[in-house]
């Protein structure tokens, strides 16, 4: 699947149907490869493309958004993977949000010109 582009003035917005967004936390993992290289393994695995990753390294959470039709398989094995661990004293939830767009907006007018999060915000709004 390919993000739609939209067009507003000198703003492009993409956006991306069908994603689910998968949340990740894991507490005890000391000794244990980071969630980030566990979630990558796995989506290396499956052969499955990750739309976009958010981390929280603070609280040991990983947030990924994954095409919908792929998330059935991507639960199943971050929970198999997670399960083993638990024997070592690690504990995960692996949390499902289906149903989601992801919407990115690029300013052509560059990173670094006034104004720019309040257009997005009044492009949003309309």
């Amino acid at each position: 699947m390919s993000s739609e582009p939209v067009a507003k003035d000198n703003e492009d917005f993409y956006i991306i149907n069908n994603a689910a967004l998968v949340n990740v936390k894991r507490t005890g993992v000391s000794g244990l490869p980071s969630t980030t290289s566990v979630i990558s393994g796995i989506m290396e695995g499956l052969g499955v493309e990750v739309l976009l990753l958010s981390q929280d390294i603070s609280k040991g959470t990983v947030c990924f958004a994954v095409h919908e039709k792929e998330v059935d398989a991507i639960a199943e094995a971050l929970e198999s993977r997670f399960q083993k661990e638990s024997i070592d004293g690690c504990h995960s939830k692996v949390e499902v949000i289906p149903n989601c767009s992801i919407l990115a907006a690029v300013d052509q007018k560059g990173a670094n010109s006034p104004g720019v999060g309040v257009s997005f915000i009044t492009a949003l709004a309309k």
